[in-house]
């Protein structure tokens, strides 16, 4: 077992026999991944190695590494894998032949999926002005996926599984929970009931604390608790703080520039409504064909911005943008654009 997609990597390194085993090994991985991912595996039906590829017609392999099917449409992706050190700069050089291979017939989309986020600015202008879009899958989009890289096994690479439902946070423990009444009445408690308001929804525990489910998103609701024993249930006790439940409502006034030929920054501002706790970070994606297929979702942190290069001049786009807190993601916000230089 290993902890992160760090260690995954360090591990097919060290298990490679030879740079084609390395290179084979992270194919597989990747294919995994897309696969199991759920933005991916929604997006395609269906992720081959490129020699496993059906209609490969006997062509060897000459830049592709993998071929995805598009789940809604049936058009094809052809992707490369790149598998180089973080500190690796990705030159024109190493994704020529992908372009070349991956620029006819049969393919609508292409994605480059690298270990290293550092690329010249020759391999970034190459990006642009391509008729067949291309889409780049980071190695921090792979390091902030849902896929649990704890659980991956080296003599099991094509078997990823996905992060399980996060654990209920300290502090919505503690807004639901409490002490037992000063006096019984006589006879043991046999229970609680909570009630929130408003909406009257509620939950019934043996225990001092409990999870009202049901509520909406963005209200703000008090909660009262009522004790019960032998005779019946007593009387209400104060009502809780008020607490704003969810996850957070969209990001507020995207706007966008354009700082220099082929580059857009996107701004926006914190949304009206934070939810369960504060912002813990924004995420954005793209897609460059009318929202028909996107790029992966890619974290900003806390920064109220982003700026994507390698845009093509007259070409529309659209993004989205949510913000993220202990609760999960918010509604995204959207803004289509067009690229000015």
């Amino acid at each position: 077992m290993t902890g992160t997609i760090h260690s995954v990597l360090e591990e097919l390194l060290r298990s490679a026999k030879d740079e084609k085993d390395k290179g084979d090994r992270f194919e597989r991985l990747v294919g995994a991944y897309l696969r199991t991912d759920p933005v991916w595996a929604d997006r395609f039906s269906d992720v081959w190695l490129w020699m496993q590829w059906p209609d490969r017609q006997g062509k060897p392999d000459t830049g592709i590494d993998l071929v995805a099917r598009e789940r809604e449409t049936g058009d094809l992706t052809a992707v490369q894998c790149k598998f180089f050190s973080p500190d690796h700069t990705l030159q024109k050089q190493d994704i020529d032949s992908f372009f070349t291979a991956s620029g006819k017939e049969p393919f609508r989309s292409r994605l480059i999926v690298s270990t290293n986020d550092n690329w010249s600015k020759h391999a970034e202008d190459a990006l642009k002005d391509q008729q067949i879009p291309v889409t780049r899958l980071r190695f921090q989009d792979l390091d902030e996926s849902s896929v649990d890289w704890s659980q991956f096994s080296i003599t099991a690479p094509d078997d990823l599984r996905l992060k399980g439902p996060k654990e209920l946070r300290p502090h919505q423990i503690d807004a639901l929970s409490w002490a037992a009444p000063a006096t019984t009445g006589g006879s043991t408690i046999t229970g609680y009931t909570v009630t929130a308001t408003p909406g009257g929804h509620t939950c019934t525990t043996s225990a001092l604390t409990c999870t009202v489910t049901g509520l909406t998103n963005g209200v703000a609701y008090i909660f009262a608790v009522r004790a019960t024993n032998i005779v019946g249930t007593g009387i209400a006790s104060a009502a809780s703080a008020s607490i704003i439940v969810g996850t957070p409502s969209a990001p507020r006034t995207l706007a966008v520039t354009f700082p220099a030929a082929g580059t857009a920054k996107v701004t926006w501002v914190a949304p009206a409504t934070l939810g369960s706790s504060a912002v813990s970070a924004y995420q954005v994606r793209w897609s460059s064909n009318g929202g028909v297929t996107w790029s992966a979702w890619v974290s900003t942190k806390l920064v109220l911005s982003t700026t994507p290069t390698a845009l093509a001049k007259a070409h529309a786009y659209e993004i989205q943008v949510r913000a993220i807190n202990t609760s999960g993601a918010g509604i995204d916000a959207s803004k289509t654009f067009t690229q000015t230089l």
